[in-house]
C-alpha cells in the first residue's frame, strides 16, 4: 500500500514538473520530491496573509499611539512601507536565484564562503527554527487573545483566565496543522479566500468608520499631531513607534519556503513577494489616514476591559455603537491572523525539511509523506514546541511577551546577512542573478535594505517605555543573543563533528543524462534542454565556484 502511494505520488511529481523548474531544481543539486501544485495566486495569497498589512498594523497600533501618536503611525508607516519594498526586492532576487524550500537557510549558507558554509548554515538554521516557533506562537496567540476579547465584550459575566487562552490556542493549532493534511486544494482555497476577505475587509472597514464615526479628529491632529507617553525623547519614541508599522510587513520571505511546490518558481515566487508589499503598501496608506480620523478617544480605548487585548475591536465598537458590529469588523483581521499562522506552520516545516535534507537535522525529518505531499514529521516538530511555549503565558504574561519581543529583531538579522553577502558578491561580479532581478539598481537597493534591517535591529531592541523595569524590559536582544550563543556552542560541541557539511548535492545534472528525471524520459526535448541549462547553471550561479 505504501509503495503504491509512493508510485502515484512520484507520477504526480513528474506530471507537474516543467522544464524551467527541472532546470532550477537540478542546478540546486536536489531531487524533486514535492508536486508543483501552486500557482501565482496561491503563493501571492500566502504572501498577503503572512504580512496582513492593514490587519497587522491595527493589531499592534497601541505601540505607535503610545510612542508618538498619529505622527508615529502615519509617517512611520510611510517609512516602513518604502523600506520594506527595498527589503523584499532584495529578498525576491535571492528567491529567484535559489528557488528552494530552504529559503533563508539556503541563501545564508550558499552565499557564505565555502569554508564557512557549514557554520553559517548551522547557526542561521537554528535561528530560523527558533524564530519560526516564536512566530507561530505569536500569530496563533493573537487569534486566541482576540477571541477571548470578543467573549469579554459579548458576555459581561465571562471571567477571562489565561488558561482559557491556552486551550483556544491549542485547538486552533490542531486545526491549522490538520488543514495541511487535507489537500493542497484546502491550502489554496484557504489563502485565496483569505485574500478576498483581506480586500473586502479593507473596503468595508473604511466605509463603516467614515459613515459611523460621529466625532472625528481634525486634519491637524491626524497629520501633525504628536503625543508621547513612552518616557523617551520624541525622536526615540518615534523610532520605537515604528514597531506597529513594521509589524504589518512581517514574513516577507514566507512564500519562498513553498518554492519547490510552485510552478515556475524562479519567477512566480519573487513576483508574489514583491507585488504583495507594493500593493499593500499603497492600499494601506489611505486606510491609516481614515483610521486616525476615526480612532476616537485613545485613553478611553486603552482603559476599556479589552484595551490591552484588542484595542482595535474597542475602536470599532465605539465607532459603530454596537458590540456585534465591532466584533464582526475585527473578525476579518482575526481570520487573516489564523491563516498566517497556518502558512507559518507550512513554511516552518519546509525549512526544517530542507535542513534535514542537507544533514543538519536527522534524515527522517526530510521525508515527504506521499499521501499528503507534506513533510509531516518536520511539521510535527514545528507544531509541538509552540504548544509548550504558550504555557509560559499561563504562568507569567510578562515573560511570555518578553519571548515574543525577539521575533522582529531575529527576522531582520536573518534578512541582513544574505542581503549583505549578496551585495558584497555583486560588487565583485561574483554572482549570477536569477530571472527576476533588479539589474543596475540592485546594489543601491541592497544597500538601502541592509541599512533598514540594521536600523530596526537596534531600535526594536529598546524597551518601549522609560524608566526601564524588569516588567517593561525588552528582552529581544537577550533572546536572539541566547539562540545565537546556544547555536555557536552547539556547533563546536556537536555540529562540527556531526558530519554536517553545509548544502549537499543529491543529484548531478551531468549524471542523469540518459536516465530519467522524476519519471520523465531524457529523450524529451524540453527535459534535455533543462539538463543542459542546469549543468551550466550549477557551475555559474554558485558564488564561490564550488558546488552549492
Amino acid at each position: 500500500m505504501a509503495d503504491d502511494a509512493q508510485r502515484k505520488h512520484d507520477a504526480k511529481v513528474a506530471a507537474k514538473l516543467s522544464g524551467d523548474d527541472a532546470q532550477d531544481i537540478l542546478a540546486l543539486g536536489k531531487q524533486q520530491v514535492f508536486v508543483r501544485k501552486y500557482g501565482f495566486w496561491t503563493v501571492f495569497g500566502i504572501a498577503v496573509c503572512t504580512s496582513g498589512t492593514w490587519e497587522g498594523i491595527t493589531a499592534a497600533v497601541a505601540q505607535a499611539l503610545n510612542s508618538g501618536g498619529p505622527g508615529a503611525l502615519l509617517y512611520g508607516y510611510i517609512a516602513a512601507a518604502a523600506f520594506s519594498l527595498v527589503n523584499v526586492a532584495s529578498l525576491a532576487e535571492l528567491a529567484s536565484a535559489w528557488p528552494t524550500s530552504g529559503a533563508l537557510y539556503h541563501w545564508n549558507m550558499t552565499l557564505a564562503p565555502p569554508k564557512y558554509r557549514p557554520f553559517m548554515g548551522f547557526i542561521t538554521g537554528y535561528l530560523i527554527v527558533g524564530t519560526g516557533w516564536l512566530g507561530i506562537t505569536s500569530a496563533m496567540s493573537g487569534v486566541a487573545i482576540q477571541l477571548q476579547s470578543y467573549l469579554i465584550l459579548s458576555r459581561p459575566e465571562y471571567v477571562a483566565e489565561r488558561w482559557h487562552m491556552a486551550l483556544i490556542f491549542w485547538g486552533f493549532m490542531l486545526v491549522g496543522s490538520g488543514l495541511h493534511l487535507c489537500s493542497a486544494k484546502a491550502i489554496e482555497f484557504l489563502n485565496i479566500s483569505a485574500m478576498v476577505i483581506h480586500v473586502f475587509g479593507y473596503v468595508a472597514v473604511i466605509i463603516v468608520l467614515l459613515v459611523c464615526t460621529k466625532e472625528k479628529h481634525t486634519a491637524e491632529w491626524v497629520f501633525t499631531g504628536f503625543q508621547n507617553y513612552s518616557g523617551w525623547s520624541s525622536g526615540m519614541a518615534w523610532c520605537i513607534g515604528l514597531l506597529s508599522s513594521v509589524y504589518g510587513f512581517g514574513g516577507l520571505e514566507t512564500a519562498a519556503y513553498y518554492s519547490e511546490e510552485t510552478q515556475h518558481a524562479s519567477r512566480t515566487i519573487p513576483r508574489a513577494m514583491f507585488y504583495n508589499v507594493l500593493a499593500n503598501g499603497l492600499l494601506t496608506f489611505p486606510f491609516i489616514i481614515v483610521f486616525l480620523f476615526c480612532v476616537g478617544d485613545l485613553e478611553s480605548v486603552l482603559s476599556s476591559p479589552i484595551g490591552t487585548m484588542s484595542p482595535t475591536t474597542q475602536i470599532y465598537v465605539n465607532a459603530t455603537g454596537s458590540i456585534t458590529g465591532g466584533i464582526l469588523m475585527n473578525c476579518m483581521a482575526t481570520m487573516i491572523a489564523f491563516v498566517s499562522a497556518v502558512d507559518a506552520i507550512g513554511s516552518g516545516s519546509r525549512a526544517l525539511f530542507a535542513m534535514a535534507r542537507d544533514g543538519m537535522f536527522p534524515k527522517w525529518l526530510a521525508h515527504v509523506d506521499p499521501r499528503f505531499d507534506v513533510p509531516v514529521r518536520a511539521m510535527a516538530v514545528i507544531v509541538f514546541p509552540p504548544m509548550l511555549i504558550i504555557l509560559i503565558y499561563i504562568g507569567n504574561t510578562t515573560a511570555f511577551y518578553g519571548f515574543m519581543s525577539g521575533i522582529l529583531v531575529s527576522i531582520m538579522g536573518l534578512y541582513a546577512i544574505p542581503i549583505g553577502i549578496l551585495l558584497s558578491n555583486r560588487l565583485r561580479n561574483k554572482i549570477e542573478m536569477g530571472p527576476w532581478n533588479l539589474g543596475k539598481l540592485g546594489p543601491f537597493v541592497n544597500i538601502m535594505a541592509l541599512m533598514w534591517c540594521s536600523f530596526l535591529m537596534i531600535v526594536l531592541s529598546f524597551p518601549t517605555t522609560n524608566p526601564v523595569t524588569y516588567q517593561n524590559m525588552n528582552y529581544a536582544s537577550l533572546l536572539v543573543g541566547g539562540i545565537v550563543i546556544f547555536s555557536i556552542v552547539f556547533w563546536f560541541t556537536y555540529g562540527k563533528r556531526s558530519g554536517y557539511k553545509g548544502g549537499i548535492v543529491e543529484i548531478q545534472a551531468e549524471a542523469i543524462c540518459g536516465n530519467e528525471i522524476e519519471g520523465s524520459s531524457t529523450n524529451d526535448d524540453d527535459t534535455k534542454a533543462a539538463i543542459e541549462a542546469a549543468t551550466a547553471k550549477t557551475h555559474t550561479r554558485d558564488v564561490s565556484g564550488s558546488e552549492a
